[in-house]
């Protein structure tokens, strides 16, 4: 194997400390900290094309991360079909038990995961869905269910702690309600001060975040919850609706795409403000997403007839000095 020497013509220094002014590509050993440092260059925040689904995604889920994500009920008529990615391709996955539906909300990861409500094939009364089911990694099984019919609700936190909040009901109306469940049963908690749906969703049961949705338009409002009650948080930059496309957690989240027309915006919270970052490749609305703030996931959604697969977002990194980790 070949010697850093050998391939740059110089050895790596032995410094007692950081360099005033190391160069770009500077590569030393820092003998205070015992450890080798180099001096790298800046890497921009961007988007990038994921893998290609095998069925393209409208006003469908996901849950779990960009590198073991999970998707269920992926297409614009209701379906059953759930699919795996591990960071690189789509396979299938389990078959839902609780009958074909789309607009779904989850939470937990690929291999714990939990999907809830929906909205069910027209022929298949009734058309809003209570069912839940958990899923294992290879197969869903039933458990209990919500306590109020809905689709195109918010979804966050894990399979044995999850929370369901906003979206429509029978009549088609909005609703503010908001279920937790511990595992085994559903509990109908404090209300959203807005009702609305298509509300962008991220964090945990206790500290859970909804954004954007639609009420009589797009609108840029943000709640955060506690665990009991919701609370105003800071508005989005782009009023939105046609969600679905968040990651993180209540005080690092990300929220991308949305309506009322398609598009690309990509906003970051950071727990009281949201500020802009790097855009989709692909402007869409109803999307969904996982993932962290870092390393967020976007799956399926549109723009009018057009059905599109996945990008994942990765977090830019500032130039400078940087520390490798070596076995010595």
């Amino acid at each position: 194997m070949s010697t850093y020497k050998e391939i740059n013509g110089i050895k790596v220094r032995s410094l007692s400390s950081d360099p005033p002014s190391p160069f770009e590509g500077e590569v030393w050993y820092n003998s205070s900290s015992n450890s080798l440092k180099y001096q790298g260059g800046a890497i921009a925040t961007a988007w990038a094309t994921g893998g290609t689904k095998s069925n393209p995604m409208f006003s469908g889920g996901t849950l779990g991360i960009q590198t073991a994500a999970l998707s269920f009920t992926p297409a614009a008529s209701p379906e059953a079909i759930t699919e795996e990615y591990d960071g690189t391709a789509w396979t299938g996955g389990g078959t839902m038990v609780g009958g074909a539906r789309y607009t779904a909300s989850g939470a937990g990861t690929q291999t714990a995961g939990l999907v809830f409500g929906g909205y069910k094939d027209p022929g298949s009364p009734p058309k809003f869905a209570t069912e839940t089911e958990s899923y294992d990694g290879t197969s869903w099984t039933a458990v209990n269910a919500l306590n109020t019919a809905k689709y195109q609700a918010g979804g966050c936190g894990t399979q044995t702690a999850a929370l369901n909040f906003g979206g429509i009901v029978t009549g088609f109306g909005s609703t503010a309600a908001t279920e937790e469940y511990n595992g085994s049963t559903w509990t109908t908690t404090g209300s959203l001060n807005t009702a609305r749906r298509k509300i962008g969703s991220a964090g945990t049961q206790t500290a859970g975040l909804g954004f954007g949705g639609y009420l009589a338009t797009a609108n840029p409002d943000t709640e955060e919850y506690n665990g009991s009650s919701w609370t105003s948080g800071g508005d989005m930059n782009t009023d939105r609706n046609g969600f679905g496309g968040g990651a993180g957690i209540q005080t690092a989240a990300l929220g991308f795409g949305g309506g009322p027309t398609a598009s690309a915006a990509t906003e970051k919270y950071d727990g009281s403000s949201w500020s802009n970052t790097a855009s989709l490749i692909t402007a869409r609305n109803n999307t969904s997403g996982c993932g962290t703030q870092p390393a967020a996931f976007a799956v399926g959604g549109g723009s009018g007839p057009v059905r599109l697969s996945s990008e994942e977002f990765s977090e830019g990194i500032p130039a400078g000095t940087r520390t490798v980790e070596v076995s010595l």
